[in-house]
This record gives structure tokens, sequence and C-alpha cells, in this order.
């Protein structure tokens, strides 16, 4: 499909207002968004070693000296320099390092990974005898998992820290033997390399050294402008609607619905919803809607259009997501629309009072939501999260940040350019740090922690909300009452 095609696809499926007015703000390459000539992609819906061994000679030594030298006095050339890797043990592509006790690609790496994640592993559907090669999409998953079994990856194995000297200089020789060299190659095993390097293992997203972590700085204007852009298009989403955009309106529509709840409770009693499959099945059979909640879910789903546009106008703004290709850009903007809005939300939360605020502003009590649309664990969930972020009481800036990092994990799904996207998390986090450093001071790093603590949290607590939001998707009912209810439904997670 063309870029064309997709976005007349898009802008008739979400036409609002703001589809057509951008944003000015700064200036980082970000200019107004002109969503009829940009791809849409919500309508188609990744030290210092020294080897012992004989001294070297008069111009190893020279050559050691000159590499240590210009390292020390201006930019090394990392492509030139990094560490090489074997070839990945599972498709033979090129390795990004030891994941799960094995060489392997990124691509390999997030395959084993989600199958951890998963409650079951993946069935060949032939005869379980798949080739299994270096390509983004086609591999047979029984086949893969098989193989990456087979040479030895395992949960167990994986560590998170430095490679050790004993790793670091038994890769170099297995490079070396495959390139040809001898296991004493002077440019590979006497170069000194002052940088640490990290391998991750299962959690990806805790924080860890590379080449290009250095001593974080002041923020430059560039830098400070583009979180400004960020902030500027954070408020434009509106997602609690006018009288929701400020703490007093949200406090107002708070109480007001908390004081209804209670005397409903007062009436009633507890106020528990009928099992969403027993409601379902008298609603299909005899379309009689017992508590309301169909009539509720059609008018803020269909209503929701304006804030999906903003969402991606959000992302647009994101320095670099843009040059990411549209298939790619499909699928963060719908695996990473779970924490995003988690993100965003979380300030219409009264954990007190257990009232959260939903699009447009529509208040609810947990007890009142538990089991009506999505389950309870869903629901206590998602409450549980809000509590999180409140409690780490986010500067506007970092709520901005991080709501960008979340559209950009290229270790969650397969990506068919996981770099770029990898790059630009990388570049966001390096950001946010310098934020942090110079709002928090020698804090910055124990607050840093905490937050990816609760991004590894809401990334699992996620999974269980598209296995739910997948279900419903699937839902005649659902689609024919509101079509663009699968909108952001990722095909795999």
């Amino acid at each position: 499909m063309s870029h064309s095609d997709s976005t007349g696809q898009f802008t008739e499926l979400y036409s609002t207002e703001d589809l057509c007015n951008g944003n000015n703000g700064l200036s980082l390459e970000c200019s107004p968004v002109d969503l009829q000539n940009l791809p849409s992609p919500l309508s188609n819906i990744d030290t210092d070693f020294l080897v012992q061994g004989e001294s070297p000679d008069s111009s190893t030594a020279a050559k050691i000296e000159k590499e240590v030298t210009n390292g020390l006095s201006q930019p090394r050339d990392w492509k030139v320099n990094a560490l090489k890797y074997p070839p990945c043990v599972v498709c033979s592509g090129k390795s990004s390092g030891l994941h799960y006790g094995c060489y392997t690609c990124e691509a390999c790496k997030n395959f084993f990974r989600r199958y951890l994640l998963r409650s079951g592993g993946f069935i060949c559907k032939k005869n379980n005898n798949c080739v299994i090669s270096n390509r983004s999409r086609g591999n047979c998953s029984g086949c893969r998992l098989k193989k990456c079994l087979d040479v030895g990856m395992s949960k167990d194995k994986s560590k998170i820290g430095r490679y050790t000297h004993a790793q670091r200089t038994e890769t170099i020789r297995e490079v070396n033997k495959l390139e040809g060299k001898g296991d004493n190659d002077p440019l590979q095993l006497g170069t000194l390399d002052l940088n640490e390097i990290f391998s991750t293992g299962a959690n990806e997203e805790k924080p860890v050294k590379t080449e290009r972590a250095v001593e974080y700085g002041e923020l430059t204007e560039e830098e400070q402008g583009f979180i400004n852009i960020l902030v500027e298009a954070m408020d434009n989403i509106k997602h609690f609607g006018e009288k929701g955009s400020t703490p007093e309106g949200r406090e107002e529509i708070i109480t007001e619905h908390y004081e209804k709840y209670l005397a409903k409770v007062k009436l009633f009693g507890p106020l528990k919803a009928i099992p969403k499959d027993e409601y379902f099945t008298l609603l299909k059979m005899y379309n009689i809607d017992l508590d309301g909640r169909w009539n509720l879910f059609k008018r803020e789903a269909n209503n929701c259009a304006h804030i999906v546009t903003r969402y991606c106008e959000f992302a647009y703004k994101i320095k670099g997501f843009q040059q990411i290709n549209v298939k790619d850009q499909e699928i963060l903007l719908k695996i990473g629309h779970c924490d995003f809005f988690i993100i965003l939300m979380h300030e219409g939360y009264d954990h007190e009072r257990q009232i959260f605020l939903e699009m447009n502003g529509v208040p609810s009590h947990v007890e009142e939501a538990a089991g009506k649309i999505f389950s309870r664990e869903l629901v206590e969930g998602q409450a549980d999260l809000f509590n999180r972020w409140q409690n780490a009481r986010l500067l506007r800036e970092e709520k901005a940040l991080l709501m960008a990092m979340s559209l950009l994990c290229s270790d969650r799904i397969e990506l068919e350019d996981p770099k770029s996207v990898s790059d630009l998390h990388f570049n966001i986090t390096e950001i946010l740090l310098k934020l942090m450093r110079s709002a928090h001071g020698k804090d910055a790093q124990k607050r840093f922690s905490k937050f990816i603590d609760i991004l590894i949290f809401s990334r699992q607590a996620s999974y269980g909300y598209f296995k739910e939001y997948q279900e419903m998707s699937q839902n005649e009912m659902v689609t024919d009452a509101v079509p663009a209810f699968p909108t952001l439904c990722p095909d795999q997670f």
C-alpha cells in the first residue's frame, strides 16, 4: 500500500480539525505535522582488557600507544574498533553479543525472550524440520524455538554486566578463526578498548553502560527545544477533555462521581459487575443492556478518534520517528500504546477513593469497571500502575520523555530495522538522564532506576491487556458497533 493510500484511509477514519492543524512549536526537524503528506501507519494498521601473552614487538607497541592516544584525544570510530562476534547460532545472521548463553542476533534474542514470557511454546505446522535463516519474517516459530533450545539458550544462562577478560578473549579468538586469522592477531588482541562492554539478557530495560554512555552534561538548547515540543504535543492530546485538563477539574469530576458511587452503594449494596461472558450472552441473545455498559462503551469508543490522531501526532514529534519505515511505525504505535497511555493518564487516578478517569474524562470506580469490558485483574493492575507513577511524582518533562521511550522499544516484537529504533530510544534515554541530573542532582540515578522498575512492571502487565484487547477485537458485536476499535491491536505480542 502506498503512503498516499495509507494517509487517505487514516484521515477518512479519523477526520477531525486537529488532523489538519499543526502545532508550530520549536524547530528540531519537528515542524508541524502535515498528515496529508505523511505515511499514516495506523491506517494499515534493539574495559579494558589486556590479553596476557608474549610482549608485543616495537611495531605492535607503537600501534597500541597510538590507539590509546587517539582514543583519549579524539572520537573513536566504533564501527571499526567495536568487538566482533561470531554469527548467530540460530539463524547465522549478524550476532550482537552473548544472549541467554549463546551468540545470537537481536531478532533471535528477542524471539527467545518472547518465548520466556509466554505461557506456552510454539508448534511447527509442518514436519519439525524447517530451515531457519536470517530474514525478518517467515521463519517457523516452532522450529526456531527448537533450534534455540538445541544450541543451549536458557534463561538461567542470562547475565547482566560486562564481559569478563576470558569471555572477551575467547570471542576474539573465535572470530579470528572464522576469518582465517591467527589466534594472536595484534590488531585484535593487542588493542586496548577503554570502554566497558555490556550484554543484557532477560531484563533488557535495566540501564547499562555502552560505549556512548559517558558523563552526562547540561542539556543543549536543541535538546531543551525537543523536550518542549514533546510536552506541547502531550498537552495537545487532551485525553481527559477540557475540564479534566487541570488538577482542579479532575478533582471536581472525581469528587462528584465518588459521591454518586457512595449513594448507589448505600441504596443497592456493592456494585460488582455482571461477569462479562454472561453479560454479552444476554446482550447478543436478547439485546438487553442490563447495566448500560454497552451504550457507554460504544459512545466513548467512537469518541476517541481525536485522541488516537493526537497520539500519532505525538509520535511524529519524536525526532527520527518519521524516518523509520512505515511498517515499523505501525508496529511501534500498536505495541507501545498501552505503556504510553498508562503514563499519560496516571494523573487521573485517586488511590484513596479508587476512582480513575478514562478517555475523555469519564470517571469510574475500580469496582464498577472490574469485569465489565476488561477483567478485574487487568483493571486492578492498571490502577496499581497509575499509583506507582503517581508516587514517582514525575515532572512534566520527564513524563513526556518517558512516553516517547515507551514507543521506541525495539525488543518487544520483530521489526524490519530494530537498530534505528534502538538508536532513537538510546538518544531519548540520554536526554532524560541529562534532564534528571540537572533537576535532581545525586538522586537522579536512584530515581531513574525507579522509572525502569515501573516500566518493567508495566510491560509485563501489558501482555494481559493485549490478550484481552485482541479477544475484544475479534468480537463481531464490538467491531460492528465500533469499527475502529481494533485499530491499535497488535498482530503479535
